[in-house]
């Protein structure tokens, strides 16, 4: 997948076009494809290198987004191309 990622160890951000999918670990996670995501306050700060953050491997910014689902866990409430939108601190809200 093709993703903007922050480089703990440069303190910059790189385009990847080639990130490692996610995998489905448990039967009630879901993977969202993004289809729009938001930069706030947390991403700067992480960029900035005042927030903590993996230093291990690139890490993909903008945890509040909006997407499609992907793929589902059999567990999951959710199914293959629901429309959803993500709010980190709660959620994932589907219509």
């Amino acid at each position: 997948m093709e993703a903007v990622v922050f480089d703990g160890k440069t303190l910059s951000l790189k385009y990847e076009k080639k990130y490692p999918l996610p995998k489905l670990i448990n039967d009630t996670d879901v993977i969202v494809k993004v289809a729009y995501s938001g930069v706030c306050g947390t991403d700067l700060h992480i960029i900035q290198g005042e927030f903590p953050a993996s230093k291990e491997r690139p890490l993909p910014l903008g945890h509040e987004f909006s997407g499609e689902v992907y793929e589902a866990g059999k567990a999951s409430i959710f199914k293959k191309g629901q429309k959803v939108v993500v709010d980190p601190n709660r959620y994932l809200i589907f219509h």
